[in-house]
């Protein structure tokens, strides 16, 4: 897991990983979209979807391929969603500070985590508490 600082203005992924001059441990996967297209750090292994070529089909393992690595990113697109949550972090922020604007993103992943660990996450009815308390 790796946030970087804040960025004034619309900055391509690949130029802040680039900038940022990440280290990875040797063998890691690292699961990329193609925002990250032409990133590739020395010893790490690169999980991307393959891109269909222009007038062919994809094979069925390509396709069996791009569907695994889709199912991944899912659940990290749904764990963007649900930081996002917090409204300060997709409205425009009108704080010069980037300090501040980086400890609002750590807080609300922070509050993020919270909430999907929370034993009170899962609605069902065989719950006491959900028993106990109508929500209607």
């Amino acid at each position: 897991m790796f946030l970087s600082q804040t960025r004034d203005g619309t900055v391509f992924n690949k130029r802040i990983a680039d900038e940022e001059n990440c280290t990875f441990p040797e063998g890691i996967y690292l699961r990329q979209d193609k925002g990250f297209q032409g990133y590739a750090p020395p010893g790490v292994h690169i999980q991307q979807p393959i891109k269909k070529p222009r007038g062919k089909q994809l094979s069925a393992v390509a396709k069996w391929f791009n569907a695994s690595v889709g199912s991944m990113r899912i659940s990290i697109e749904h764990a963007i969603s649900g930081i996002k949550r917090c409204r300060i972090v997709k409205e425009r922020c009108r704080h010069y500070d980037s300090e501040f604007r980086d400890q609002v993103m750590l807080i609300c992943t922070a509050l993020h985590n919270f909430r999907v660990q929370s034993p009170f996450r899962n609605y069902k009815s065989s719950h006491v508490w959900a028993r106990i308390v109508n929500f209607s």
